[in-house]
């Protein structure tokens, strides 16, 4: 069992390295996990600066020590990427390249943002233009708009159901109506 679960440890490692290279891109899609590549960056930089070992090695460790199997020799990049992905005398390139690749993920992401930002933001309306309160119609998020063809459903069904679309009101500009 422990050594099912140094294998999981080491899955969770790998996963780990990867999401600290493609987290920044995964940010530009779901920005919540920004926060998390954030931390996760600052801990490799730690580790390689520093020279730590990293506390899933250490459990991974004890969990290969507890199954009987021997400990690994070096760290975990040592021992499963470096020589495997890479050649062991490429590392400091390795490293500078990853480091790349992050920092151009986080100046992709803040120029995204920003373009997105000057996008919504809202200019002021014209002088002479008027916003009125119209109806617009909204369909509800996950229902269908009537159930699937099947026995006895070969009709729409009459009057308001779960597939309907409710009615919002919403400032609108008149169509005439320009931003400066």
């Amino acid at each position: 069992m422990a050594g099912l679960l140094a294998d999981v440890v080491m899955i969770v490692h790998f996963a780990f390295l990867v999401f600290l290279v493609i987290g920044g891109f995964l940010a530009w899609r779901w920005p919540r996990v920004l926060i998390a590549h954030i931390a996760m960056a600052s801990w490799g930089l730690a580790i390689v600066t520093f020279e730590w070992l990293c506390p899933l090695t250490s459990v991974e460790n004890r969990l290969r020590q507890a199954d009987g199997q021997p400990e690994l020799a070096d760290g975990f990049i040592d021992t499963y990427l470096t020589g495997v992905i890479y050649p062991g005398d490429r590392i400091t390139e390795v490293r500078l390249a990853v480091a790349v690749v992050v920092a151009v993920s986080w100046i992709g992401l803040v120029t995204r943002w920003r373009r997105n930002g000057q996008r919504t933001r809202h200019a002021a309306p014209a002088a002479n233009c008027e916003l009125r309160l119209r109806a617009r119609a909204v369909p509800r998020p996950g229902r269908r708009r009537w159930p699937e063809s099947g026995p006895g459903r070969h009709r729409r069904p009459a009057g308001p159901g779960p597939g309907t679309v409710r009615r919002t009101a919403v400032l609108w500009p008149d169509r005439d109506c320009r931003t400066r």
